[in-house]
């Protein structure tokens, strides 16, 4: 007698039986907490640079700090910042937009290679601004 043999296919959401894809409110919920923690740059008020590899991002209320590697154009005199987000409008990591810096009145820019996105609390970015100003 020969023996054959059977491959049974299972969907993914039945073998994750207590995950998103098997509950759809929680995968909604789960997108919408991980937008909260993005900037979004329709909102986005202002970039503020404090130094030459930080920047401070006002977004809806919510304040984000921008760590980049080191940038000189950041500190130069009313330095210009630009960005090119890929995707969309919400920028949740840093491969999700590029960031420019000219300086004023100058048309070259410069790229800053961002290398973290976090979000501050309303008391971590007024103890930033406090021991960052000049």
């Amino acid at each position: 007698m020969k023996l054959r043999h059977l491959l049974v296919l299972v969907p993914a959401a039945c073998l994750m039986a207590g995950s998103a894809a098997a509950h759809p409110d929680s995968a909604h919920r789960d997108r919408a907490d991980r937008l909260q923690h993005c900037i979004d740059t329709t909102f986005t008020a202002n970039w503020t640079p404090y130094n030459d590899h930080t920047v401070l991002v006002d977004s809806g209320g919510r304040v984000y700090r921008v760590t980049t590697s080191q940038c000189p154009r950041l500190t130069s005199i009313l330095p210009q910042i630009s960005t090119v987000v890929r995707g969309g409008s919400q920028i949740c990591s840093p491969k999700d937009f590029d960031l420019y810096v000219s300086n004023s009145g100058r048309v070259d820019r410069v790229p800053c290679f961002v290398q973290s996105i976090t979000q501050m609390t309303p008391e971590e970015a007024r103890a930033f601004e406090r021991r960052h100003r000049h």
